[in-house]
C-alpha cells in the first residue's frame, strides 16, 4: 500500500475547533459532506462559487504541519467517513470522469481526471471507452496506485491506520444526516457530478464486468458490508471499522512531521511494523529520510528488477537528481517507465 504526503492532506479532513475529522472519499457525496461542513463552522467564508474542494479560506486543516500543532484536539477527535457500492461507485465515477454520454446526453469530460488518466495509459485526449475497456485498464493497476476517483474505497480512507468512529452508507445517507446533526451540521446538496449510475447498473454491467468489480473491489465488499451480488446495492450489513487506531494515524504523520530524521525513521520503521503493505522506503523518500546507502541500495534494487512499483521507482530517480546523480536517474526512470507502460 502505497500512502504519499499528498494522500494523506487530501483525505484527511479536520476541524480543530468542532473535533471531527472526515475521511474524504471521491464519489461517494463528498461534495455535499465538505459544504455542509463549510457551512456549519466558517459559513462566513463559504460564498457564491465557492468550491467545497477548495480548502484555502476552508476551516479544514490544509497541511500535515496544522493538525500536528492541533495534536491535542486530533487525538480526540470523532473519525467519520462514507462508503458506497463498488458497483454503482465506479460506474458513477466512469460516467463522470471517462464517458462521453451520461444519460444519453453529450458531455464534457473532467479534464483534471481524464488528462492524466489519457497519460498514464498512453490514450489519445479524442478516444472513446466502453466502460468494460475503461474496468480492464483500472484492474490490472496496483490499487494504491489508482486515481482517486476509481481507486478501492478502503485505500481512498486509509483504513488500516485510521481509527473509525463512524461509517455511513451513500445509500443511507438520512442515518449520515443524523449523525452529523450532533455536531451541528445540516444536510447540504451539492452535486455538480451526479450521475444516474443507480439506475443504469444492467446498461453497462456484463459478467465480465461483474466478475472485474467483484475481484479488484473484494476487500470494499468484504469491510463495508455490501453483497457482491449486483442486483443487491444496499448494504447487507454494518460497515467494519478495521484495525486502525489513534496511535497508527499519528505515527503516520509523524513520518513527515517529526522534527529530526532520526524521529521520522523510527516512525517510519514503526508504522511499517503495524502495516506490513504499506510502502515505507516511498515515506523515508519523501520525508527526507533515506541516507545516501540506502539510496543507492534501492537504485541498484530498481535497475535489476527487483522493485516493480512504478511510482516508487520514479520517486527513486527524482531523489537521485536532486543529489545531481543524472546517470542513475536516467537509468531508474527508463525502469519506471517500462514498469508503467511495459517494454
Amino acid at each position: 500500500m502505497l500512502v504519499t504526503r499528498q494522500k494523506l492532506e487530501s483525505t484527511i479532513h479536520f476541524v480543530p475547533k468542532q473535533r471531527l475529522v472526515y475521511l474524504n472519499n471521491a464519489k461517494v457525496a463528498c461534495s455535499s459532506i465538505k459544504k455542509a461542513l463549510w457551512l456549519a463552522f466558517d459559513p462566513a467564508s463559504f460564498t457564491v462559487g465557492t468550491s467545497p474542494h477548495n480548502r484555502v479560506n476552508s476551516p479544514f486543516c490544509r497541511t500535515l504541519e496544522e493538525i500536528s500543532a492541533n495534536a491535542d484536539k486530533f487525538q480526540g477527535a470523532t473519525f467519520f467517513t462514507v462508503v458506497r457500492n463498488p458497483y454503482t461507485r465506479i460506474l458513477s465515477a466512469y460516467l463522470d470522469k471517462i464517458s462521453t454520454k451520461n444519460g444519453g446526453q453529450s458531455k464534457m469530460r473532467d479534464s483534471a481526471v481524464w488528462h492524466p488518466f489519457c497519460r498514464r495509459y498512453r490514450l489519445s485526449a479524442d478516444i472513446t471507452l466502453t466502460f468494460g475497456e475503461f474496468l480492464t485498464m483500472v484492474v490490472r493497476e496496483d490499487p494504491s496506485l489508482v486515481d482517486q476517483h476509481f481507486g478501492p474505497q478502503y485505500i481512498n480512507i486509509l483504513t488500516p491506520f485510521m481509527p473509525f468512529d463512524f461509517i455511513g452508507h451513500m445509500e443511507q445517507m438520512p442515518r449520515v444526516w443524523s449523525f452529523l446533526s450532533d455536531f451541528g451540521v445540516t444536510e447540504e446538496e451539492h452535486r455538480p457530478h451526479r450521475t444516474k449510475a443507480n439506475t443504469s447498473l444492467k446498461e453497462f454491467y456484463g459478467p465480465n464486468e461483474i466478475q472485474m468489480v467483484r475481484s479488484f473491489y473484494s476487500e470494499d465488499f468484504r469491510l463495508f458490508g455490501y453483497s457482491d451480488d449486483p442486483n443487491q446495492i444496499d448494504p447487507v450489513s454494518d460497515a467494519r471499522r478495521g484495525e486502525g487506531s489513534l496511535d497508527r494515524i499519528i505515527t503516520l504523520i509523524q513520518c513527515y512531521t517529526a522534527p529530526d530524521q532520526d524521529r521520522r525513521q523510527k516512525c517510519i520503521a514503526a508504522v511499517g511494523n503495524v502495516v506490513p503493505s504499506l510502502v515505507t522506503d516511498f515515506i523515508a523518500l519523501e520525508s527526507d529520510s533515506v541516507q545516501m546507502a540506502k539510496l543507492v541500495d534501492l537504485t541498484n534494487g530498481a535497475i535489476r528488477g527487483d522493485i516493480q512499483n512504478w511510482k516508487l521507482v520514479a520517486r527513486i530517480g527524482e531523489e537521485l537528481l536532486k543529489n545531481n546523480m543524472v546517470y542513475e536517474a536516467a537509468s531508474v526512470t527508463h525502469r519506471a517507465k517500462v514498469l508503467m507502460y511495459g517494454s
